[in-house]
């Protein structure tokens, strides 16, 4: 009885929720049925997940540091009804181990802790029927993950304990060999927070393989947000409605002929790597503020389970009123892991970074580092540093350790900042 007093009640109603959840999984495991396996009788896969996080966050302008334990649960399963049709319905519980030491809450300027959006939270995840008419086609409808090339224009977000989900209808399919098209509709966005958004997201991706290790691919995206009040003081304009137009280059190759005549053996062994993306942004109102550049370019190699690279990111300014906006975006993928550019700054933004990635049975590290700069004027934002080290115990669990530092410079943007987190997963799906 001490222990369960030691929650308040929001607290052990999610703990109640958690339990439940979890026991009506192992209720099924109890009866023979494995969760990530199809049951050939019954068409049920059941689908499993935890994950833990301690995080720590340390802003130079806060006076106190999040010091936190967050955790997630999801549960679920597919029901397979016909060899071409599926249903998929999730539950998700988020939540913390008290007491609260950060803010959820990105309007609560004078908090005295960091800004962490990973609120308590119940509800529907997932939730939509899949149908493939035929191998090559899937038609999905209802609460779904979605993610649009390597996620710069439109991710799930699945880093944050609550992913950002889409209401509405996908299609994907190959009408021809070597080449996939998506096409989604969508009028409602589950966001980070757990609340539920009219949007309007209209989006379309052909991609092909023009060579082996080569990838192509052309995509538009329409995003109408609902309007917020804030989005004149943010961005200095009223409406961010927009469209998304560009192309995107990805591939590797053989190093072997270089090796051949340089006659070192070691390159032979190593590949190239290299991207290169182009969009535009443009206005879907009113307002002719609404234009920006976005331009990606990177080279790399990698040997032995070693990759080093160097790209460059520029996100366009509109004569330093609006910057290149991405919303939808996956944030810990780009602009580092503080989250310093969780929006465009008006002035836009150049990131040059490095990243070294290595990979030895089951251990993975990653390092980036950061050069920030404004890309109306050139001013020199900042630097950071991310540190990534993962060890994975089998292919359903992992132990992960991340570090980040930025700093910004004088006159430059943002302010000094480290994160710290250590993350347990297990996944069954």
């Amino acid at each position: 009885m001490q222990l369960i007093t030691f929650f308040d009640s929001r607290v052990k109603h999610g703990l109640l929720r958690l339990l439940v959840l979890f026991a009506a999984c192992a209720a099924q495991c109890v009866h023979g049925q494995v969760p990530g396996a199809v049951d050939e009788k019954s068409g049920l896969n059941l689908r499993l997940e935890t994950r833990i996080r301690y995080v720590y966050i340390d802003e130079r302008d806060k006076p106190k540091q999040v010091d936190v334990t967050t955790a997630r649960a999801v549960v679920g399963a597919d029901v397979v009804l016909t060899p071409q049709l599926k249903v998929t319905v999730e539950m998700i519980h988020s939540d913390f181990l008290p007491p609260k030491r950060f803010t959820d809450d990105a309007a609560a300027f004078d908090s005295p802790y960091p800004l962490l959006p990973d609120p308590r939270y119940t509800g529907l995840n997932e939730a939509h029927v899949t149908w493939s008419p035929t191998p090559d086609w899937d038609i999905r409808l209802g609460r779904q993950s979605l993610t649009l090339g390597n996620e710069r224009h439109v991710s799930d977000d699945n880093f944050r304990q609550i992913p950002q989900l889409f209401d509405g209808v996908s299609v994907r399919g190959s009408p021809m060999p070597s080449t996939q098209l998506t096409l989604g509709q969508f009028n409602r966005l589950r966001s980070r927070s757990g609340s539920a958004n009219s949007m309007q997201l209209t989006l379309m991706e052909l991609a092909f393989n023009p060579l082996r290790d080569m990838s192509v691919a052309a995509y538009a995206v329409r995003h109408r947000p609902q309007p917020q009040a804030f989005d004149i003081f943010r961005f200095g304009v009223a409406d961010l409605s927009n469209w998304v137009v560009g192309a995107v280059v990805d591939g590797s190759y053989s190093l072997a002929a270089l090796g051949s005549v340089t006659s070192i053996p070691a390159i032979s062994e190593a590949r190239g790597f290299y991207t290169f993306e182009l969009a535009n942004q443009r206005t879907a109102a009113n307002e002719a503020a609404l234009h920006a550049r976005y331009l990606r370019a990177g080279v790399g190699v990698g040997w032995h389970g070693w990759i080093t690279r160097i790209d460059h990111e520029v996100k366009g300014s509109s004569a330093g009123r609006y910057g290149f906006q991405t919303p939808l975006t996956n944030q810990y993928a780009f602009n580092g892991n503080t989250l310093q550019f969780f929006d465009t700054p008006t002035e836009g933004l150049r990131d040059t970074w490095t990243t070294v990635r290595w990979e030895q049975g089951p251990w993975s590290a990653l390092g980036e580092y950061h050069w920030f700069r404004g890309d109306s004027d050139g001013r020199r934002f900042g630097r950071e540093l991310d540190l990534n080290l993962t060890y994975t115990v089998n292919p359903r669990a992992y132990v992960r350790a991340q570090w980040a530092r930025y700093v910004a410079a004088p006159n430059g943007f943002g302010v000094d900042t480290d994160k710290v987190w250590l993350t347990f997963g297990y996944q069954i799906k």
